[in-house]
C-alpha cells in the first residue's frame, strides 16, 4: 500500500471569490502532501489566475473547471469525474479546514484499511464571533444517520473506490444532496470516527444551513425521505420510527451535554483570565526585582572598595583552601584506586567461592545419591546373597542324597532310552558328538567396521510414495555421517523410505559430503540450533506415514526396518518403537531403557551379551534412546514433537515416551531390530561442560514434570529385572527336566 497516496480536494463555488479564497488557503497550509485541488465554478467571476498562484507557491495543482448554472449535485459530480487522487475530500467555498485534517484523516484510515471513510469532529462559526466546538462530534451511528445529516460534507475523507460502487451525487436534490451521498456510502462500509475538531463550518445568512426556513428545510426533508424510504427495509425503517420516538429524551440528554460543555468552556476561559492576571502579576514582580537590582547596585557601586578588598581576601583563602583540595583529592583519588582494585578482587574471590560452593553443592549431591543407590545395592546383594546361600543349601541336600546318588544311573538310562526312541542309534551318537565338539559360547558377532576417510559414491532411489522417512540430524563428523547413510542403504530392504538429512552447520566437509550423494533429502539450518530443533525441522519436511529418528554415530544391521515396522503391524496399541543398540565389540547397549522414581534413567542390559534371552523377547518399556525411534509422523505431530523445552539435547526422547502412554499407547523395545551406536561421538560422555551438560539440567525438568507418574516407580536400582516391565502383574514359573525342544516332542508345542 501506498504511504502518501494522492489526495484530491474537491471544491464547489458560485460567484463567492473572497470565501473561496479563504477555503483554498487553508488546504495550501495543509501538513499533508501530495495534494491536488479540483475547483468547480458553478457561476460567478473566474478566479483561477489568483489561485494558481496560490497553489503554485504551495505546491499544489489546481484544475478550475466551469459547471455554469448547474446546480450543486452537478458541481459536485463534476469534481469526482475529474479527480484523480487515491481518496477525496470535499471542501464547499465558504468553508475551511485546519492543516492537520487531511493527515490525520489518512492516518486513520491506513490504520484500518476496511475502512472506506473516515471523518472529524467539526465546529460552527457565527457571523458574531461564536465558536462552538461541539456542534458536530457524534460518534458513527448508521441508525442516526438515517435520522439526520450530522456529517458536513467537508468532515469526512474517502477512498475514491467507493465510485466504482455507482456512489454519486444525486441531481434532483438542491439541499441534502451530501446527506443523500453519505446513504449511498454507508451500504458499503462503516464510518471511522476520528474524535479530534479539525474542520470549520461557517454559520451565515448567505452559507451553510442559515440560508433556509424551517418551512423550507421541512419540506425539503419530506422530499428527500419520499426518496429514500422506498429503500429502507421494514427493518431499518422500523428501527428510525423508534429511534425517532427516542429523540425527545435524547435531545434532551443532548442538551445537558451541551450546557455541561459550555460550564467547561467558561471554566477554561476562567482560567485563561485567571493565567492573565498571574502574568500580570509576574511583570509587576518583575518590576519590582529590576527596582531592587538597581539599588543594590547603587549599594555596590558605595562599598565598591570595601568589597574589593574582601573579594581579594577571599581570592587568597581560595586559593589556599584550593590547594589543599586539589592534595585532598589527589589522596581520595588513590584511595578510591585501591579500593576498586580491593573490591574487583573481592567479587573475583567471591564468584570463585561461589563457583566452588555450587560445585561442592553438586558433589555432596551426587555423593548422596550414590549413597542411598550403594545402600539400596547392598541391601539387594545381601537378600539375594541369602536367597542363592538358601537355594545352594537345598541343592547340596538333594545332590547329596542318596536317593539322587542311587538314582543316577537311572536317569541317564531314561535319557539314552529316550534318544534311542525318537532319534535313533545314530541320533544319540551324534548328540554325544556335538556336546563333546561344542565351543565354548562367545558373544555374538555384529557386522560392522570403524568409520574412514575412504568413500564410495552412494546412489539412495526416490521413492514417490514412502513409507518410512528416516531423519538423521547432523553437527560435523563427517565420516560417521557417511558410514551411517552407507548401513542403511546397504540393510534396509524393499521397504520404501526417504532419508532426511538434517545439517545443524556443521564446520567440517559435512555439506560437500552431502551433496555428492544422490537421493537423499538435506535440510542446513540458518544457525547451529541443536539436536531438537534439527529433529523437528526434518519431521516438518517428512512425507511418509512412519517417522524414524536415526542418529547419525550408528550403523544399522540387516532387517533392522523391517522390524520396526511389522511391530505396528503386529501389535496395534504401538506408539513408539525403538532398537536393540549394541556397542562396537558386539556387547549390549540398550535393551530398552527404565527410568526411576527419581528420574534417572537406565540402560538396561548395558554390558551384557545380548542374545540372552531377557534381552531377546519384545516388550513394552518406560523409553526408548534417541539414537533409533521409529513412530507414526501423525502421532509426532500431535504430541508436539521433540519438546524444545529440552533444547537443545537430553531427555527429549523420554519425555516423548511418557506422552506417548499418556495418550494412550505402548512404547515397545524391538529385539530384531539391532543397531550399532558409537556411543559419545555426537556429544561426548563429559557431563560437565558442553552440549552433554544439559543432560543434568534437562533431568531436573524432566523430573518436575512428570513426577506425578514417576512417584508410582520404584527408587533407583531397587530391583531392575522386576522395572523393566512394569506393566507385567502376573508371572507363570515353569520347572521341567530339561528346556523345551518344540523341534522333538508335542508337549514343548503346547508349553
Amino acid at each position: 500500500m501506498n504511504s502518501t497516496p494522492l489526495v484530491s480536494v474537491l471544491v464547489r463555488t458560485c460567484d463567492r471569490p473572497v470565501l473561496l479564497l479563504e477555503a483554498v488557503n487553508s488546504i495550501a497550509l495543509q501538513s499533508y502532501r501530495p495534494l491536488e485541488v479540483v475547483v468547480v465554478n458553478d457561476g460567478g467571476s473566474n478566479s483561477a489566475e489568483t489561485l494558481q498562484q496560490l497553489c503554485a507557491d504551495k505546491n499544489l495543482t489546481l484544475r478550475w473547471l466551469q459547471c455554469d448554472g448547474h446546480g450543486r449535485s452537478a458541481a459536485a459530480n463534476t469534481a469526482l469525474a475529474a479527480a484523480s487522487g487515491e481518496y477525496c475530500l470535499f471542501l464547499d467555498d465558504d468553508d475551511w479546514i485546519d492543516p492537520d485534517h487531511i493527515g490525520g484523516l489518512l492516518a486513520a484510515l491506513q490504520q484500518q484499511p476496511a475502512m472506506l471513510v473516515a471523518y472529524s469532529d467539526v465546529r460552527t462559526v457565527h457571523e458574531d464571533g461564536n465558536v462552538n466546538e461541539t456542534a458536530f462530534n457524534f460518534p458513527y451511528d448508521a441508525l442516526r444517520l438515517r435520522i439526520e445529516n450530522y456529517i458536513p460534507i467537508h468532515a469526512a475523507l474517502f477512498s475514491r473506490s467507493l465510485l466504482s460502487k455507482g456512489c454519486r451525487f444525486n441531481t434532483a436534490l438542491d439541499r441534502f444532496e451530501d446527506w443523500d451521498f453519505w446513504l449511498q456510502v454507508s451500504q458499503y462500509t462503516d464510518f471511522q470516527h476520528v474524535p479530534v475538531c479539525t474542520a470549520n463550518y461557517r454559520i451565515a445568512s448567505a452559507s451553510g444551513f442559515g440560508t433556509k426556513t424551517a418551512e423550507e428545510l421541512g419540506q425539503l426533508r419530506v422530499a428527500f425521505y419520499r426518496l429514500w424510504l422506498p429503500r429502507f427495509s421494514d427493518e431499518q425503517l422500523q428501527a428510525v420510527l423508534d429511534r425517532s420516538r427516542q429523540f425527545p429524551r435524547i435531545a434532551s440528554l443532548e442538551s445537558e451535554v451541551l450546557t455541561l460543555q459550555n460550564f467547561v468552556q467558561h471554566l477554561q476561559n476562567y482560567e485563561q483570565q485567571l493565567n492573565q492576571s498571574i502574568g500580570e502579576l509576574h511583570e509587576r514582580h518583575h518590576s519590582e526585582t529590576t527596582r531592587l537590582n538597581q539599588h543594590i547596585a547603587e549599594l555596590n557601586d558605595a562599598n565598591k572598595a570595601e568589597i574589593s578588598r574582601l573579594n581579594q581576601h577571599i581570592v587568597d583563602v581560595q586559593n589556599t583552601h584550593k590547594a589543599a583540595l586539589a592534595k585532598l583529592n589527589q589522596h581520595i583519588a588513590e584511595l578510591q584506586s585501591s579500593y576498586h582494585q580491593l573490591m574487583a578482587l573481592l567479587q573475583q574471590r567471591n564468584a570463585e567461592l561461589e563457583q566452588r560452593h555450587l560445585e561442592v553443592v553438586a558433589i555432596q549431591q551426587q555423593l548422596n545419591e550414590l549413597n542411598e543407590k550403594y545402600l539400596r545395592l547392598q541391601h539387594d546383594y545381601t537378600a539375594e546373597q541369602g536367597l542363592i546361600a538358601a537355594l545352594r543349601r537345598d541343592l547340596d541336600l538333594i545332590y547329596n542324597s542318596r536317593s539322587w546318588k542311587l538314582t543316577r544311573p537311572l536317569r541317564f538310562v531314561s535319557k539314552i532310552r529316550y534318544f534311542l526312541r525318537v532319534e535313533g542309534f545314530w541320533g544319540v551318537m551324534k548328540r554325544a558328538r556335538a556336546k563333546l565338539l561344542r565351543p565354548a559360547p562367545r558373544l555374538p558377532q555384529v557386522t560392522v567396521s570403524t568409520p574412514t576417510a575412504h568413500r564410495d559414491p552412494l546412489h539412495f532411489t526416490e521413492q514417490k510414495k514412502p513409507l518410512v522417512s528416516i531423519v538423521i540430524p547432523v553437527f560435523n563428523k563427517s565420516d560417521y555421517t557417511y558410514h551411517c547413510l552407507k548401513s542403511v542403504l546397504a540393510n534396509s530392504g524393499a521397504l520404501p523410505y526417504e532419508v532426511i538429512v538434517v545439517d545443524d552447520c556443521s564446520s567440517d566437509d559435512t555439506a560437500a559430503l552431502l551433496k555428492s550423494i544422490a537421493g537423499i533429502v538435506t535440510i542446513r539450518n540458518k544457525k547451529n540450533s541443536g539436536f531438537i530443533h534439527s529433529c523437528n525441522a526434518g519431521a516438518k519436511a517428512a512425507r511418509g506415514e512412519f517417522l524414524l529418528m536415526l542418529n547419525n554415530d550408528t550403523d544399522v544391521q540387516p532387517q533392522w526396518l523391517d522390524a520396526l515396522v511389522n511391530t505396528f503391524n503386529d501389535l496395534p496399541d504401538a506408539g513408539m518403537v525403538g532398537a536393540k543398540l549394541l556397542f562396537a565389540d558386539g556387547t549390549l547397549q540398550e535393551a530398552g531403557g527404565i527410568v526411576w522414581r527419581d528420574g534417572s534413567a537406565w540402560n538396561f542390559g548395558r554390558g551384557d551379551d545380548p542374545n540372552k534371552p531377557e534381552y531377546s523377547y519384545l516388550r513394552a518399556v518406560d523409553y526408548c534412546s534417541g539414537a533409533c525411534l521409529l513412530l507414526r509422523r501423525a502421532d509426532y505431530k500431535a504430541l508436539g514433537q521433540f519438546d524444545t523445552h529440552f533444547a537443545p539435547a537430553y531427555y527429549e526422547d523420554t519425555d516423548l515416551a511418557f506422552k506417548v502412554r499418556a495418550a494412550g499407547k505402548q512404547v515397545y523395545y524391538q529385539p530384531l531390530a539391532r543397531v550399532v551406536h558409537f556411543e559419545g561421538i555426537s556429544n561426548g560422555t563429559d557431563t560437565s561442560g558442553g552440549t552433554k551438560a544439559y543432560q543434568v539440567a534437562n533431568h531436573q525438568k524432566f523430573f518436575e514434570r512428570w513426577q506425578s507418574v514417576l512417584k508410582n516407580h520404584r527408587p533407583n536400582a531397587m530391583q531392575p529385572h522386576l522395572e523393566k516391565e512394569r506393566r507385567v502383574y502376573k508371572r507363570a514359573l515353569v520347572v521341567d527336566a530339561r528346556v523345551l525342544m518344540p523341534d522333538n516332542d508335542s508337549g514343548s508345542l503346547r508349553m
